[in-house]
């Protein structure tokens, strides 16, 4: 688990998708109910250690959600240290209770016992030496939308969460965390630029069966020098080689996809039993990625060519549509279309131009007879 990854934490207290299955979201509930007793769990939330090594806070409170007030009184805007941390999943400090299971909105509160024996894992394995004689090598995962952190905050006038993304990961550990060890050599894998120009989904769970990282066993095992392999670097690539990316979300109740022009898709597969616990998913558009939350779920996409996007209701309630610009790690709101009426019966459609976003129009069919009964025009986006 290296130095852990904020990641865990959105999996651990909301049930969010916890980076290792391969094609499937996995029921929220059952992920949120038996992490809270499973120590390898709680060995991949942030370590003490992780919070000298990384800037971002894991946590934070949005000033304007007025639920935030008495965790703001009492650890201030964001959570950076791990004293704070520690006292906030557990529910010490302010004190909270174990939510009611459905309700993954809610942060679940972690078992002291299992955070002390985690920190006690970390605290023996994060400053480990390697003996002298043994070669080190380790690569890093970089350019692919990764979870920083957790904002607490107002969806639809109640009590809610968002998940915050840098780039500077491999979907599932933030760079500084893998790169951890004091090593004789540290590699950068750019999956963004791999990921794209060779349509393929390297990230966390599959980086050992990428070519790149193959390449670098090889040369280890026969004991050579380690250059001239493609998409690796000795330096962390800068933000700014990677374009400006399209982010499109939902905040439940749907499920949502898209496809590209070449008819490429990427999202929840529609044409398979939505009631069921286990969904399907692909990431078939090039320079693509879909991350999920137990509320939400995130496209990113290449700010090029046009996207054709389906959402289908798997519940009752209000949905968001949003639509942002994903720049240096910055995601700029461009328009968001707010409350719309949903059942398990709606189909909503719309074509996102990327030259144009703001021009956007959803078509509703809200009881999935094939008739549009509404369209929604762009507006723009006023959330904070």
């Amino acid at each position: 688990p290296q130095l852990g990854t904020p990641q865990a934490v959105a999996s651990i207290l909301h049930g969010d998708d916890e980076g290792i299955a391969a094609g499937f979201i996995v029921n929220p509930i059952g992920i949120r109910r038996i992490t809270q007793n499973m120590p390898s769990a709680y060995n991949l939330l942030p370590s003490p250690r992780y919070f000298t090594e990384v800037s971002d806070p894991v946590i934070t409170f949005n000033v304007n959600a007025p639920f935030t007030q008495v965790w703001r009184d009492f650890w201030g805007t964001t959570i950076n240290t791990y004293s704070s941390f520690l006292s906030f999943v557990t529910g010490t400090g302010v004190i909270r209770t174990k939510p009611v299971e459905t309700e993954l909105k809610d942060p679940e509160v972690l078992r002291p016992e299992l955070m002390t024996n985690a920190s006690d894992f970390h605290n023996q394995y994060d400053n480990y030496q390697f003996p002298e004689h043994i070669r080190v090598v380790q690569v890093a995962g970089w350019g692919s939308p990764t979870t920083k952190s957790v904002e607490y905050k107002m969806y639809h006038g109640y009590p809610n969460y968002k998940t915050l993304f840098t780039r500077e990961g491999d979907r599932a550990v933030v760079y500084p965390s893998a790169i951890s060890s004091v090593a004789d050599e540290t590699y950068f894998f750019n999956l963004s630029l791999f990921n794209k120009e060779k349509s393929q989904d390297a990230q966390h769970r599959n980086l050992l069966s990428s070519t790149p990282v193959q390449d670098i066993v090889k040369d280890v095992i026969k004991t050579n020098s380690i250059t001239g392999i493609n998409y690796i670097s000795t330096t962390k690539p800068p933000l700014t080689e990677i374009n400006t990316q399209l982010i499109v979300s939902t905040h439940s109740p749907v499920i949502l996809g898209v496809y590209d022009q070449l008819g490429n898709f990427t999202g929840i597969d529609p044409n398979q039993d939505l009631s069921a616990d286990i969904l399907s998913i692909k990431e078939n558009i090039p320079g693509s990625a879909f991350l999920y939350t137990s509320e939400s779920q995130n496209i990113f996409l290449p700010k090029e060519g046009n996207y054709n996007f389906i959402y289908k209701g798997i519940g009752e309630g209000p949905t968001t549509v949003t639509i942002e610009n994903f720049t240096d790690d910055v995601a700029t709101p461009i328009v968001s279309y707010a409350d719309i009426p949903t059942t398990v019966n709606t189909i909503a459609t719309f074509t996102v131009q990327s030259a144009t976003p703001e021009n956007t129009t959803i078509a509703l069919d809200a009881n999935g007879d094939g008739i549009i009964d509404k369209t929604l025009k762009a507006t723009p986006e006023l959330q904070n």
